[in-house]
């Protein structure tokens, strides 16, 4: 039994949230009254990338499957079916997440530079016995 937050929550947690929601505020959008947000669509959309899903019905299958953990990975209450996900891909401004990608590289970018700045060289050390 899991006592702590789970791994992808963690990392979901490090994601600028309010930016992501100004977007979508910005956006002309017919879909901000669905089960599934856009913030919760990204979440599985990148959940589905980082475990390496090749089609909806996988991921689809994955989260269902899981549906009890689903609001602790950050989806929501409600498990997300393949409809609703396949309707949300499809009307949903691909424009917000393609911003939203920018705006993640510019900050990794900034955050190497600074590294670079500082010649902060992060080193790992293997020891091979």
């Amino acid at each position: 039994m899991n006592f702590g937050k789970y791994i992808f929550s963690q990392i979901a947690d490090f994601l600028p949230k309010r930016y992501f929601e100004r977007l979508v505020m910005k956006s002309i959008d017919k879909s901000k009254n669905w089960e599934l947000s856009a913030w919760n669509q990204l979440l599985v959309l990148m959940y589905g990338q980082l475990n390496g899903c090749k089609s909806l019905r996988e991921l689809t299958d994955i989260t269902t499957a899981h549906y009890n953990k689903s609001y602790h990975l950050g989806f929501g209450a409600t498990p997300v079916n393949r409809s609703v996900l396949s309707k949300a891909n499809t009307l949903r401004n691909y424009h917000i997440y393609e911003k939203y990608a920018y705006h993640m590289v510019k900050l990794a970018q900034g955050y190497w530079q600074s590294l670079r700045a500082t010649r902060s060289i992060l080193c790992f050390r293997f020891n091979y016995h």
